[in-house]
């Protein structure tokens, strides 16, 4: 599901167009598609009386972009939030908050559809617009993505900064994120794959106290002991393998490898 973090909508006067997309907007809110086709399918029909500078042509395409996208129909989407984002680059400007939201619209598409390399590029543009307009709340949604391309690519520092940049936030806010525990655990990893064993034990101790407080996941509880355990002894220059037996490095004090999680 798409869900555009402070999606500025249109707020008009009450007529046709107005009506319809709001009727559509709540209806996306409550999961009923097929109220929200019918509603935005008469809001394409009003827009066509708009002119090419009217605005709300950009907020008909995003949401017709968000309903494609609730549906799965990723390519379709991606066409209506690059048509959204067209109009508001032309009136609101490259760096509105409208544009961003069409911008991570069509990155969250284009991940949906295995184009990495490209949602990588927008998601960093998001992130860049929504930095300097001081929407940092909202990069809770783009950085678990931003880190893990960064990991993929073997960048761990850089890695390593979106994920405390991310538990950061998210702490700020009382840890209420459902996937706090699996950030700490993320961060964790990364942090042993550095080499930052301490660290990594700090992060592996705070996920598993989270993880068993507030989560009912077995298994996310399972990957951050058993990270803790790694990380423990990774600290020591031991590490423990599949049968329970030390696994000694080149050097014969451990590994300090570890596997991000994706």
């Amino acid at each position: 599901m798409l869900a555009h973090p402070a999606a500025v909508l249109a707020k008009g006067s009450g007529g046709p167009w107005e009506q319809h997309i709001e009727s559509a907007r709540n209806a996306l809110a409550y999961g009923d598609f097929q109220k929200a086709e019918d509603d935005l399918k008469l809001a394409m029909e009003d827009s066509r009386k708009f002119k090419d500078n009217d605005i709300r042509l950009g907020e008909t395409f995003a949401q017709m972009g968000e309903l494609n996208a609730r549906l799965q129909n990723y390519t379709l989407s991606k066409q209506y939030f690059e048509r959204a984002l067209n109009v508001q680059q032309k009136l609101l400007g490259a760096e509105s908050a409208e544009a961003a939201n069409s911008l991570y619209g069509i990155a969250l598409c284009c991940q949906q559809m295995g184009d990495h390399l490209a949602a990588e590029i927008f998601l960093k543009r998001v992130d860049e617009i929504w930095r300097k307009r001081g929407m940092k709340d909202n990069l809770i949604s783009i950085l678990p993505s931003m880190g893990t391309y960064a990991s993929m690519k073997g960048n761990l520092p850089q890695a390593e900064s979106y994920y405390k940049q991310l538990v950061d936030l998210e702490s700020t806010q009382g840890g209420t994120n459902p996937r706090y525990g699996d950030h700490l655990n993320l961060l964790a990893t990364t942090l042993g794959a550095e080499g930052k064993y301490g660290e990594a034990k700090d992060y592996a101790t705070r996920a598993v106290a989270y993880l068993k407080k507030n989560s009912d996941s077995s298994i996310a509880l399972d990957a951050a002991q058993d990270n803790l355990r790694i990380v423990e002894r990774q600290a020591t220059g031991k590490i423990v393998g599949d049968a329970g037996s030390e696994v000694k490095g080149i050097d014969g004090k451990g590994t300090d490898e570890s596997t991000i999680a994706m």
